[in-house]
């Protein structure tokens, strides 16, 4: 199979949480996002190795785009100040009367927005279609594998968490991802951006696919990297277990989460 990997939004940083307009911009260090890589690489790069899997990011940090183009080499990559957007991500939660704190999740929705574009365009240019999408983040720690060929692509599956409510990681089809990509356009006072609930809404109501989600468990299997206690404190892994992804002991427990 063609596969796309489509990497949006920010990264965490050590304090704070994204939540609110340019709380992204905080003058606080990035969380250990190579531990990231190291884990995408193992468990999805690695897990698939008779796939042929193209890349494409896209980022709120110009600061760390030379340093994301060095790990991933992906086939494209856009990085721009998310500061920029503020008055269009602000009229989306007016529109859709939303308060700040969902700030997040547009800014997220709109750079999925961006990076499917740039998938699209791709496409469109060499005349093909990816079988598979994966819709990615770059502050992710997976510690089991994720197989391609398990998937259904007759729907759009989200991690497991919650009923369906998953928000860590989606795959689909081509077709599927070209719709997936117009959710920012549909925010209003009856589609609201409201975390862990907008993916489950908008595919269920508004594209009505059918949605499901896998066996890769926030939490058990997969987290934030500024989360990682939780694989201990809930999920008994263990400290020697992360740390062969290259994240130390004192990170783990030094995140503000």
């Amino acid at each position: 199979m063609k596969v796309a990997i489509v990497f949006k939004g920010g990264i965490s940083k050590k304090i704070g949480n994204l939540l609110n307009p340019n709380e992204i911009n905080t003058n606080s260090e990035f969380i250990n996002y190579h531990c990231a890589y190291n884990s995408f690489k193992k468990h999805i790069i690695d897990a698939n190795p008779n796939h042929e899997i193209d890349t494409f990011i896209h980022c709120w940090h110009p600061e760390l785009e030379e340093e994301l183009s060095n790990l991933y080499k992906p086939t494209q990559i856009v990085t721009e100040n998310n500061a920029k957007y503020n008055a269009n991500i602000l009229y989306k939660l007016a529109m859709s009367y939303c308060p700040k704190s969902c700030f997040s999740v547009v800014s997220q929705v709109l750079s999925l927005k961006k990076v499917c574009e740039m998938a699209s365009k791709y496409c469109t240019e060499r005349n093909f279609k990816y079988d598979l999408v994966l819709v990615y983040r770059l502050d992710l720690l997976l510690i089991e594998d994720m197989i391609f060929d398990n998937y259904d692509l007759n729907c759009i599956t989200c991690n497991n968490w919650a009923e369906l409510k998953g928000d860590f990681h989606f795959v689909m089809n081509y077709e599927n991802m070209l719709k997936f990509a117009k959710m920012y356009d549909h925010f209003s006072p009856s589609y609201q951006p409201i975390a862990h609930q907008y993916a489950k809404q908008y595919v269920c109501e508004i594209l009505k696919v059918p949605y499901v989600q896998d066996n890769i468990a926030a939490g058990k299997d997969q987290e934030v990297v500024r989360k990682a206690m939780i694989f201990i404190q809930y999920f008994d892994r263990t400290y020697e277990e992360l740390e062969k992804y290259g994240i130390t002991r004192e990170e783990i427990q030094s995140y503000n989460v």
